[in-house]
């Protein structure tokens, strides 16, 4: 994400971007021996689960306003897939949460049908953890509400997804959310903390 980010000031950057690519410079340099680690357990075996969170309006440094939807989808330990991308800023949170629910759902889909070829037995639910309880009851129900009515029908799909086990979306609090490692400036406490879980160390 970072990376990106620094890309959109290619043409009108100062100091202040100057100072955050150093920051990241060192950031890279200090993790480089650092990497995915899967480990097989009777626990995990063949379990997939997704972590998906936005960073809704976040106050920047850089940018007076941005919006960041991402997952990380975790198998045997070990994440096997994750992405962070900007979207147009939606109009509440619940929104963006449901969005990137929707986003890692699409994404586990994928996963889970690359595992069949593979000829591993169905992964199924696939376990989506979100930190925002409006977006899992939107999820869970067919309920039209003032909060909902306005959202695009194309995120819909992942209620269906619910109806047919295909997902269940539980919670997870906040502080051990990893995908926030995607979508939001963290203290380098909470970034050494989700790092750790998301390579599987």
């Amino acid at each position: 994400m970072a990376v990106s980010y620094l890309a959109t000031f290619g043409n009108g950057h100062g100091l202040k971007h100057w100072q955050a690519m150093l920051h990241l410079l060192r950031y890279l340099y200090s993790t480089r021996n650092l990497k995915l680690t899967y480990c097989y357990q009777e626990s995990n075996a063949n379990v997939m689960s997704v972590y998906a969170d936005s960073g809704y309006a976040s106050c920047d440094p850089l940018l007076e306003r941005g919006q960041y939807s991402g997952y990380v989808a975790m198998l045997n330990g070990g994440a096997v897939d994750w992405k962070a991308r900007r979207v147009a800023t939606k109009l509440s949170t619940t929104e963006a949460e449901y969005i990137a629910l929707c986003l890692g759902g699409r994404e586990a889909s994928h996963g889970k049908q690359f595992l069949k070829e593979l000829g591993f037995p169905p992964i199924t639910p696939v376990v989506i953890f979100s930190d925002n309880n409006a977006a899992i009851s939107i999820a869970k129900s067919d309920a039209v509400t003032q909060l909902n009515k306005h959202f695009d029908i194309l995120h819909h799909w992942i209620r269906d997804s619910v109806k047919t086990k295909w997902y269940d979306i539980q919670r997870v609090d906040t502080k051990d959310q990893p995908a926030d490692i995607f979508t939001k400036n963290l203290s380098a406490a909470l970034v050494n903390t989700h790092r750790t879980f998301v390579l599987g160390l």
